[in-house]
């Protein structure tokens, strides 16, 4: 465990003209873990999503491998054994779950599960449960009956989307303040008459376990046989109502004029669920890779600000921004190049798979992944949308802490053991803790020899994987 200490540096962040401080990750301090257990300690999970709703309690969920969404609250000490209440929802092959809590803490779930068709897509699942009631009736989300889950979208992307799906954070659901659900994806979908290319913003007003509930907003431009493409859209829903959302872009003005392949963010005041009413800048040039992978996340301050947390993979545009996490801002003019601004936070490969949350005073959070896959969490208490930004970072725990948790035996053949984390997201409770969900995917290189063959192969497989909590008090 280190204390990520800050230097000082300029550099100038394209597209913006706009000199920046850089404050690069070292390893100085020696920490203690913070408490942290597995969501399922006797199965394996994967896709941890988290939430809190406005009394602390905490919300998450995840797929479990045997066909089920495990649903989970805790009310305090969320990394200690025994603090979560569990259930298991049926869902045929669920792959992600996002997590959100409307008011009087009303747990809504995103699911995307292999699609029932059987063609390869995936359909996509909104699940709600509504705690009240009376005596026998009375519901607390506790018991699969409790939850009503109902499909409202489908999709057969065929393009890199699903290769990075089990990989790459997803932050594409969110709620608005009245509690009604927003989500975001992207479609290329042949099979349909007519084909269904785009990017799909679908919101509901009520009555939203219903299919019918639901409107689908076709964000991407269409120019002939042309559809821009989107990928991992994550978006974010203001105290005002205002939709915002970022999604690296390969794209066209609507008469053809080609733009460049970079992040944009699309606002939306009002009146969402029509294209005209949203409006969109490029933010940067993300770069590129598999691994590590441009990622990003949104979040909106209580101001109904937008504030956007992005790792910049290799090769970008401008390249003394590569292996670095930015954190960008905006007050006015979103849609224009003049509302933002941003500084970087972390360099060195600190940052792959950021999710982003702000406390009640508006101060960012970032759970990020280090160059090692380890867990981390950066925080900005002061300075945070200047150009003197006060950004602290610690590892939340070692390789060793996490294999002490839960030993895993590996195959006679196997050796080279690896434990990763995956995919972390991010939640703020109004006292200021951080409650942090991410999965560990334990690896292992697995020789191979073919029969009458003398040479000896191997490969990494992933041997098991769980979903895991960690709570950090506010310091």
């Amino acid at each position: 465990m280190a204390l990520m200490r800050s230097i000082r540096s300029s550099l100038r962040l394209a597209p913006l003209a706009l000199l920046i401080p850089l404050a690069a990750a070292r390893a100085d301090d020696v920490l203690p873990p913070v408490p942290a257990q597995f969501l399922v300690q006797d199965g394996a999970t994967a896709s941890a999503s988290i939430a809190v709703g406005a009394d602390g309690t905490a919300h998450m969920a995840a797929v479990s491998y045997d066909d089920n969404v495990v649903y989970a609250t805790c009310a305090a000490g969320c990394g200690e054994d025994g603090a979560w209440m569990r259930t298991a929802l049926p869902v045929p092959g669920a792959i992600r779950v996002e997590i959100a809590v409307a008011a009087r803490g009303a747990p809504r779930l995103l699911v995307v599960a292999e699609a029932a068709d059987g063609l390869g897509g995936r359909d996509f699942l909104y699940g709600a449960c509504d705690p009240g009631g009376f005596l026998a009736a009375r519901r607390d989300c506790s018991r699969p009956g409790d939850w009503t889950l109902t499909r409202v979208a489908g999709s057969h992307e065929s393009g890199m989307g699903d290769f990075f799906e089990r990989l790459l954070p997803t932050h594409s659901f969110a709620l608005d303040p009245a509690g009604n659900p927003r989500f975001v994806y992207p479609d290329s979908d042949y099979f349909s008459e007519p084909d269904h290319y785009g990017v799909f913003y679908m919101s509901c007003e009520g009555g939203c376990t219903d299919p019918a509930g639901w409107s689908e907003t076709d964000l991407a431009n269409h120019l002939e046989y042309r559809t821009e493409q989107f990928t991992r859209p994550a978006l974010a829903v203001g105290p005002d109502g205002a939709a915002h959302m970022l999604a690296w872009v390969y794209g066209f003005e609507p008469d053809g004029t080609a733009i460049p392949n970079d992040l944009y963010y699309y606002g939306c005041q009002a009146g969402c669920a029509d294209r005209a009413n949203w409006r969109r800048v490029d933010l940067v040039n993300p770069g590129s890779g598999s691994y590590p992978s441009p990622t990003w996340d949104i979040a909106v301050d209580p101001q109904g600000r937008p504030r956007a947390a992005v790792f910049v993979a290799g090769a970008p545009e401008q390249a003394d921004l590569a292996d670095s996490l930015l954190y960008f801002w905006c007050d006015a003019d979103c849609t224009t190049d003049r509302g933002w601004a941003g500084t970087v936070v972390l360099t060195d490969g600190f940052g792959e798979g950021p999710a982003l949350a702000l406390d009640r005073a508006g101060r960012p959070r970032i759970a990020l992944l280090s160059p090692d896959a380890l867990p981390v969490v950066a925080a900005c208490d002061a300075g945070c949308v200047g150009d003197s930004p006060a950004w602290t970072s610690r590892f939340l725990e070692a390789e060793a802490d996490i294999a002490a948790d839960r030993p895993t035996a590996l195959p006679f053949t196997c050796d080279g053991e690896l434990w990763h984390g995956l995919m972390p997201d991010l939640a703020v409770a109004p006292d200021g803790r951080a409650l942090v969900g991410y999965d560990v995917s334990v690896q292992a290189r697995c020789l191979y020899q073919a029969f009458q063959e003398p040479e000896i192969t191997y490969d990494f497989h992933e041997i098991w994987r769980g979903a895991r909590v960690a709570e950090l008090a506010d310091e």
